[in-house]
C-alpha cells in the first residue's frame, strides 16, 4: 500500500507509517481451534495484527489510524463500513453506472464517486447528446437529480444512515478506462484513493 516507516510530513518530520500492531494482558492469545486464522493475524511474541494503518508522531507519541487494509473502514463516530456491500445497494439506481464508496476515519460521513448511466441521462432529458457531458455533469441541479435517485435506491436497500453517500463527485469515463479495474475487473481501491485524492481532499473540504 506504499507506506512507509521512513515517510516525512510536509516539514520533512520523521512519521513512521505501517500497520499497528498490539500486544499485551488484554490481548487474546489466539483464534480457538483455528491454526489459519492465527497464522494470518499473529506474529512472534503474541503480536496481534490489527489491520489498522497507523502514523507515529514521535513528537508526543501520538498514534493516528489513517487507513485499513482491508476493504472496510471506520468513520470518525466509529461505525465500520464494508463499501462492497454499499456499492452494490447503489448499482440498482438506474442512474448509476459504476460506484466507488469512500470515507476518511476522521470524518463523520461517505462520498461516492459515480459513473453516470449516459441513456438514463437521455431518457430523462438532461442531456441531448450534443452538450459536453463533462459541463452537464458538473451542474448543481444534476448533482442533487442524481443523489436523489440513489437515496432513495439506498432506502429501498435498507442502508443505514451513515452508510448512505452524502455527497458525489460525478464523471464521465469509466474505471477501466482509467486503469482503475484488476484484470478480473475488481476495484483497485487504493488506486482509486490515490486517483482522486484531490477531489476526496476538495469534498471533505467542503
Amino acid at each position: 500500500m506504499e507506506y512507509s516507516v521512513d515517510h516525512k510530513d510536509e516539514k520533512g518530520e520523521n512519521k513512521p507509517r505501517g500497520e499497528l500492531l498490539i500486544r499485551g494482558p488484554g490481548v487474546s492469545i489466539g483464534y480457538f481451534k483455528n491454526q489459519q486464522e492465527c497464522q494470518r493475524n499473529y506474529k512472534e511474541n503474541g503480536w496481534l495484527r490489527t489491520g489498522d494503518i497507523a502514523e507515529l508522531d514521535r513528537k508526543d507519541g501520538s498514534i493516528t489510524i489513517i487507513d485499513r487494509k482491508k476493504d472496510f473502514f471506520k468513520l470518525a463516530f466509529g461505525e465500520y463500513i464494508a463499501p462492497g456491500k454499499i456499492e452494490k445497494v447503489y448499482l440498482n439506481c438506474k442512474c448509476v453506472k459504476e460506484i466507488v464508496v469512500y470515507g476518511e476515519p476522521l470524518e463523520e460521513f461517505l462520498i461516492g464517486i459515480v459513473t453516470c448511466d449516459k441513456e438514463w441521462l437521455m431518457i430523462e432529458n438532461l442531456w441531448d447528446g450534443l452538450q459536453g457531458l463533462k459541463e452537464v455533469l458538473g451542474k448543481k441541479e444534476i448533482k442533487e437529480r442524481i443523489l436523489n435517485e440513489m437515496n432513495a435506491v439506498a432506502k429501498e436497500g435498507n442502508l443505514y444512515n451513515y452508510e448512505q453517500v452524502k455527497v458525489i463527485h460525478l464523471m464521465e469515463e469509466s474505471f477501466e478506462s482509467l486503469g482503475l479495474l484488476t484484470p478480473t475487473f475488481k476495484l483497485k481501491r487504493f488506486e482509486v484513493k490515490k486517483f482522486f485524492a484531490d477531489v476526496i481532499k476538495e469534498i471533505y473540504k467542503k
